[in-house]
């Protein structure tokens, strides 16, 4: 399928103090640019190995579907992710999506890195290994027998001749009903991401919290399995912990632009909640944040994927606006707005 680019759910769109840049960084072949803080896609470079893919923490960028993918997959007799099988870069997928596929198959799983020598995105053989780690330490969490391995037994000289009938079937299927239904698609892919048209947003779309379907599914694993007893004290590549200090002056940037829902706030807004279990490790929230209040923590705790529980950050002490009657935090009678508004009249006015 033709890559695609969902600016609604990137974090670029949604603040321009977004640092995020992990698809850019994954992409070795200069696919991937920002064009006024927002990200493009070249098509003409895009070789669709999906890398971008399994970096991107909210489901932006998709290259293929994993939803599809993981039901042909366990549906099929196959236990091995093969780059030239697949038609996609073992870095498409994420640790957690590795542990999905690993704890719904019924057998091992075999990730074959033989190519990666040889090939531009070879760079990220590393963190396909560091990936499938992490998946089998989910594993030995939750009590899952399934395991997966890393397979060197191809080498990059003995994929070549695979890699140019590979070619020549592209070819070939360009000629087919299906291929010239493909290849207007991408055309039309083409039209729409190509670096020097402007992005089109949709702005309601922009302001709904929603979670990517490998963290939906994660979650209804992670909900049915018993953990095993085995202790986790590490982190996770893609879900932090947080911290808030005494700095934070309730803004309310975090919590408003977080793209999960992860961050919220109480009714009367006087307490940040956090749910660990649907931070995507965007770290929006710390780009955002002017006074670095909010930081992530080293460590995750696993059974709040679980048990799915909110936790208090920083407690405010409530106050209503004298002037507009609106509910803040901090000191003094007026809201931070109200309180701005003042202080400009007063300044025109030469008081």
């Amino acid at each position: 399928m033709a890559i695609k680019l969902s600016f609604e759910s990137c974090v670029r769109t949604r603040s321009v103090s977004s640092e995020c840049a992990k698809c850019i960084d994954s992409c070795a072949y200069d696919a991937l640019s920002l064009v006024q803080n927002s990200v493009r896609i070249n098509l003409d470079g895009c070789v669709e190995c999906g890398a971008c893919d399994g970096a991107c923490p909210t489901g932006a960028i998709e290259s293929f579907s994993f939803e599809n993918f993981i039901d042909g997959f366990l549906s099929s007799s196959s236990t091995l992710l093969d780059c030239k099988k697949d038609a996609v870069c073992c870095a498409a997928f994420s640790a957690d999506e590795l542990f999905c596929l690993a704890a719904l198959s019924k057998k091992d799983i075999y990730v074959e890195l033989g190519y990666c020598d040889g090939c531009k995105s070879g760079a990220l053989k590393e963190t396909i290994e560091d990936r499938i780690k992490e998946a089998n330490a989910l594993c030995d969490y939750y009590g899952v027998n399934q395991k997966l391995f890393a397979k060197y037994t191809t080498t990059f000289e003995e994929g070549k001749e695979g890699s140019v009938e590979l070619s020549k079937r592209s070819l070939f299927g360009l000629f087919t009903k299906d291929g010239v239904k493909k290849s207007a698609e991408k055309l039309k892919s083409d039209e729409e991401f190509m670096s020097g048209k402007e992005a089109t947003i949709d702005y309601a779309l922009l302001k709904t919290k929603k979670l990517p379907f490998k963290r939906e599914l994660f979650l209804k694993i992670a909900e049915k399995l018993e953990p095993s007893g085995k202790e986790w004290s590490g982190g996770l590549s893609f879900a932090t912990d947080k911290y808030i200090d005494e700095t934070c002056d309730n803004c309310s940037l975090c919590y408003s632009l977080c793209p999960s829902e992860a961050l919220s706030v109480t009714q009367m807004k006087n307490a940040i909640l956090f749910s660990p279990h649907l931070c995507l490790r965007c770290a929006l929230c710390e780009d955002v944040c002017a006074k670095k209040s909010i930081s992530s923590l080293p460590t995750f705790e696993l059974s709040t994927f679980k048990t799915k529980n909110k936790k208090v950050l920083i407690k405010f002490k409530a106050r209503v606006c004298e002037s507009c009657g609106s509910v803040f935090s901090g000191e003094g009678s007026e809201c931070p707005r109200c309180s701005a508004e003042s202080e400009d009249a007063r300044e025109l006015l030469g008081l």
